[in-house]
């Protein structure tokens, strides 16, 4: 019943982002999983950030951002996204960043009361013959909110 797979991603934009947290486990796995995941965003975003580890995240973040302007296409789409938006990513900026800034904005990023939790599981009821159970079944497609995963209706 543990977790066998995990994955986050971030993504952000002129209103906002998210950061998305994907655990995979199996059914009786899954409350025990939230309860630990939740503890660990909760050391995450009480934890202070070194000096050193900013300046690795800078580092990382400037050697990502020149990697993607390698083609002359990317650089283009760059500077046009810069002008239409107005902003502008450059090493400088990042220069400002203290270890302070970062545990404030991940105080902010990781509020609990901002936690949207989805949760995907299999059908309650067994197939009724080993036939049906080779026949993949057509995906229904799950819709978070705010109290949690609702299933739409079967069609």
């Amino acid at each position: 019943g543990g977790v066998s797979l995990v994955h986050s991603s971030a993504w952000s934009g002129l209103d906002g982002g998210a950061l998305v947290f994907d655990l995979a486990s199996a059914p009786a796995g899954v409350e025990p999983a939230v309860v630990s995941l939740r503890a660990a965003v909760a050391r995450a975003a009480a934890s202070l950030f070194l000096p050193a580890e900013v300046e690795r995240a800078r580092t990382l973040l400037v050697g990502a951002a020149a990697r993607a302007l390698e083609s002359r296409g990317a650089v283009a789409a760059a500077l046009a996204r810069d002008e239409a938006l107005g902003t502008r990513r450059a090493a400088a900026d990042l220069a400002s960043v203290t270890p302070d800034a970062v545990a404030h904005v991940a105080r902010r990023l990781l509020d609990p009361r901002f936690e949207i939790v989805a949760v995907v599981r299999p059908p309650a009821q067994p197939v009724a013959n080993a036939a049906a159970a080779r026949t993949p079944a057509k995906p229904r497609p799950v819709t978070a909110t705010a109290t949690g995963a609702k299933r739409p209706p079967a069609p």
